[in-house]
């Protein structure tokens, strides 16, 4: 080849590099953005965890009053039941 040629290959090299360059510079930016995408959806996916966590241990809260007055109430009924017996 002449050394014009190789020249002319050259640029054309550099051309090519610089348009693979451009395209994997698109494809990080996109990947980043749909990284921040991601991110957000993580964090409010964690925030609802969190608030569900919150509510179910309201609800336990709860349940535990429920069954604390049920238990009290079936012992209250027993004691009336033993002294209606007994009397």
């Amino acid at each position: 080849m002449a050394p014009d040629d190789i020249k002319v290959e050259i640029e054309h090299f550099r051309g090519d590099i610089k348009a693979l360059d451009t395209v994997v510079r698109m494809s990080i930016a996109e990947q980043r953005r749909i990284n921040v995408q991601n991110r957000k959806l993580i964090e409010k996916l964690f925030d609802q965890d969190r608030e569900n966590e919150e509510k179910i241990s309201q609800i336990n809260t709860k349940i535990g009053w429920f069954s604390g007055i049920i238990i009290t109430l079936m012992a209250v009924i027993q004691g009336i039941k033993a002294l209606i017996r007994w009397g």
